[in-house]
């Protein structure tokens, strides 16, 4: 067996036990409970770093623990997803832009034959762009994609009420999701400190 799929055993045991408040049993039922799990696909930044809103609105927030005893989510590819080698997804989970114009039609054929929720995260109100904004150029080209994947979507998520109400009239279903600290980050364990230079 590989090394991530025992990872994936334990990390489904720890998670099992924690949601149950139970102790390990010698035997586990054949018909335990499967977690939900979510493709997760966020921007892109450069050098292969995601950017800050990533963080913030995805990749933090579902790592947390009181996340991820619900919900285990998995940063994947689009073209990993699209041939088949993402599976047991449970729903769909897609941040801005995260999938290049070009492949978002296929990539929502995709959704409908899995027959998956589709989630798409907006933390800017993307349509509202002028040309004379410093932003157009960036994402003029995504918009037309970004309008497809909000109208197919089961939900939309944003991160204000302000933007749920300009998203309204362009999603079948908006709730508001606000952005949060991680409280991980403040009162987390000091970072460990660089080794002495000699």
């Amino acid at each position: 067996r590989t090394v991530r799929a025992m990872s994936d055993d334990y990390d489904h045991l720890y998670r099992t036990t924690l949601l149950e408040r139970r102790t390990v049993q010698r035997q586990v039922s054949p018909a335990r409970a499967r977690h939900r799990r979510a493709a997760l696909f966020v921007v892109q930044g450069t050098n292969g770093n995601h950017p800050p809103t990533a963080h913030v609105r995805m990749l933090r927030r579902l790592q947390h623990p009181s996340v991820r005893e619900e919900l285990a989510a998995e940063p994947v590819t689009v073209e990993s997803f699209m041939e088949g080698c993402v599976g047991d997804a449970d729903l769909a989970l897609v941040q801005r832009n995260a999938i290049a114009p070009e492949l978002v039609e296929p990539f929502l054929e995709k959704i409908a034959v899995r027959g998956i929720p589709l989630v798409v995260d907006l933390d800017d109100n993307l349509f509202a762009l002028e040309h004379t904004d410093d932003s157009y150029n960036e994402y003029q080209s995504d918009l037309a994609s970004l309008e497809c994947l909000t109208c197919a979507a089961d939900l939309v998520t944003v991160s204000t009420e302000h933007l749920c109400e300009a998203m309204e009239g362009r999603a079948q279903r908006v709730e508001v999701v606000p952005n949060m600290l991680d409280e991980l980050l403040w009162f987390g364990p000091p970072p460990l400190s660089p080794p002495a230079r000699t």
